[in-house]
C-alpha cells in the first residue's frame, strides 16, 4: 500500500513541478524583451553614431538622451552630420562594447556647435528639458543619430534600446506535460483507491463455505411425520 501511495506522490510532484516550470518560463522566468546599451556622452557640445550602429540589431530603435537644459535627438544624412559637427569636439559612438554598453571615441575640437534648436538640416528631430526620446525606424539610405545639448552646454548621457525576439520553445510541451501527471496522478489514486483491495468482497460475504463432506452449519431442521404416513 505504501509503495502504492508513494507511486501517486511521485506523479502528481512531477505534474506540479513541469507545471510550474512551464508557467514560470511565460511569466516570472521569462526574459526581457528589450535590450539597452548606454554611453556618457559629455565629452563634447555634441555626440553622433557611425555609420551602421543603428543598424546593428533588427527592429526599430529608442533613442533616449538626458543632460541639464534643452537636448535633442536628431536624424541627419550622413553628410550633413559631418559637415554640422565640423570641427566641433564630439563624441563617437562607434559599436557595444558589452550586451549593455556603447563603445566611443572622443574627438577633441571646438566647445561650441551651431544652435541645433530647429536645424533646417535635420529631417526629424525630438527635443525636450533634461530628457529627449526618439523613435529611429530603419529607411534606405546613410543616415545618423545626431545628440546635442543647447551648442554650448554637453548632453549626459545617450541610450539606444533595442527589441529582442524572446522565445520560449519548452513552456507549452512542459504545461502539457504537468496536466497529464497530475491527471495520471488522479487516476492512479482512484485506482488503488480501498474498492480495489484484495478479499474485500470476501470479508463482506461472511464466513467461508464447509469443506466437501461435512454438514453445513446451519440451524436444526426438525422433521414432520404426517399421520396417513403413520401404520397401525
Amino acid at each position: 500500500m505504501l509503495v502504492r501511495r508513494a507511486l501517486v506522490a511521485a506523479v502528481a510532484l512531477l505534474g506540479v513541478a513541469a507545471l510550474v516550470v512551464g508557467i514560470g518560463m511565460r511569466t516570472f522566468w521569462l526574459p526581457p524583451d528589450t535590450v539597452t546599451a548606454t554611453a556618457d556622452v559629455s565629452a563634447g557640445p555634441v555626440a553622433v553614431t557611425a555609420p551602421g550602429v543603428m543598424e546593428m540589431r533588427a527592429g526599430p530603435v529608442t533613442a533616449v538622451l538626458t543632460g541639464e537644459g534643452d537636448v535633442h535627438l536628431a536624424r541627419m544624412r550622413e553628410q550633413d552630420a559631418l559637415a554640422w559637427v565640423g570641427a566641433s569636439a564630439h563624441t563617437t559612438l562607434t559599436g557595444l562594447s558589452s550586451e549593455t554598453a556603447l563603445s566611443t571615441e572622443v574627438t577633441e575640437g571646438e566647445a561650441t556647435v551651431p544652435d541645433p534648436a530647429g536645424s533646417v538640416m535635420w529631417l526629424d528631430s525630438e527635443s525636450g528639458a533634461g530628457e529627449a526620446t526618439y523613435s529611429w525606424e530603419d529607411r534606405p539610405g546613410r543616415y545618423l543619430l545626431v545628440a546635442a545639448g543647447d551648442g554650448t552646454q554637453a548632453p549626459q548621457r545617450l541610450a539606444l534600446t533595442w527589441p529582442v525576439e524572446v522565445t520560449t520553445p519548452w513552456a507549452t510541451p512542459l504545461v502539457v506535460t504537468g496536466i497529464v501527471l497530475l491527471l495520471a496522478a488522479v487516476g492512479l489514486a482512484v485506482w488503488f483507491g480501498p474498492h480495489r483491495r484484495p478479499g474485500r468482497r470476501a470479508r463482506r460475504a461472511g464466513a467461508p463455505a464447509a469443506p466437501a463432506g461435512e454438514p453445513a452449519e446451519g440451524p436444526p431442521t426438525d422433521t414432520v411425520t404426517h399421520p396417513e404416513e403413520v401404520r397401525p
